[in-house]
């Protein structure tokens, strides 16, 4: 840097370059594991599980490359370099925001929810079976669900008051999953898809 004010450089550790766990071993799963992110996946009656890809090792790297388009910009501004310092575990929190917010907002303690969203906030929400394998849909909001009423012909779900909310729909969540794969398991993911579009 004494030789180059301008210099840019950049290091990505698994918990920064400072701190209590900074000596730690970062691999991918570990820092997983130490993040909550596996504790966020899974059968509520399971073990935790990782993430299939590598998620923190992505995310690491797409955090340091912002931080050095921003230092370059800096840079730019101000004629001096910087140095850029990300950590694996800091780039996958915002990924937990979700499961944060449910945490502290409502109390829940249970994260882990198969491929429904963690405490039924969404409902439809879930991996249901087609002729050919599986298909994912939610429903995110009430205009969707009647859209999606709809698409399977049963207007009638979409008036039922056990249904006419996402509320509503958390409450009945298995009832209405058992619909879901009724219907969905009359077509192939594509026949599915294409009535989506």
């Amino acid at each position: 840097r004494d030789l180059n004010p301008r210099l840019i450089y950049a290091t990505v550790t698994g918990y920064g370059l400072s701190g209590p766990n900074r000596e730690l071993p970062a691999f991918d799963p570990v820092v997983q594991a130490m993040s909550g992110i596996m504790a966020t996946t899974g059968e509520p009656d399971g073990p935790p599980l990782k993430a299939g890809p590598a998620v923190v090792d992505f995310m690491g790297g797409v955090h340091l490359l912002a931080g050095i388009l921003a230092a370059i910009r800096e840079r730019d501004r101000t004629g001096k370099g910087l140095l850029v310092e990300t950590a694996l575990n800091d780039s996958v929190i915002p990924t937990l925001m979700t499961q944060i917010g449910a945490y502290y907002g409502l109390g829940l303690r249970q994260m882990r929810d198969g491929n429904r969203v963690a405490g039924g906030a969404v409902a439809p929400y879930n991996a249901y079976p087609a002729r050919d394998g599986w298909v994912m849909i939610l429903a995110e909001d009430n205009r969707r669900w009647r859209r999606l009423c709809e698409l399977m012909g049963r207007r009638k779900p979409a008036d039922d008051t056990r249904s006419a909310t996402n509320s509503a729909r958390s409450g009945t969540r298995d009832e209405l999953d058992a619909v879901m794969a009724a219907w969905t398991n009359d077509f192939t993911r594509q026949e599915i898809m294409d009535r989506m579009k």
